[in-house]
């Protein structure tokens, strides 16, 4: 660490200080240290699978059956439209 004396008062500066802390004096040897700022990553990056060991059959495994959410999701959203439309044939 490097110090020299201020011009003003004579007190000891040290290169971190900006200023003398007894006269105010700006500091000739003031040096601006830079924060040290590590990358910083919210997701680290998948690699994809190499070789022949893929699987191949997640695609077949889809087409499995009903998806019961997806059901309940459209009788919730269409049962009153099904009322409405037995109504109005009725009153017809």
């Amino acid at each position: 660490m490097s110090e020299h004396q201020c011009k003003s008062c004579g007190n000891i500066l040290h290169t971190k200080q900006q200023k003398c802390q007894y006269c105010g004096t700006s500091n000739p040897i003031y040096k601006v240290e830079a924060p040290k700022q590590e990358p910083t990553r919210l997701f680290q990056p998948i690699a994809p699978p190499t070789g022949s060991n893929t699987n191949t059959t997640t695609s077949e495994s889809t087409n499995e059956g009903i998806n019961v959410c997806i059901l309940i999701l459209l009788i919730i959203v269409f049962w009153p439209a099904a009322i409405v439309y037995a109504i109005v044939k009725m009153k017809n």
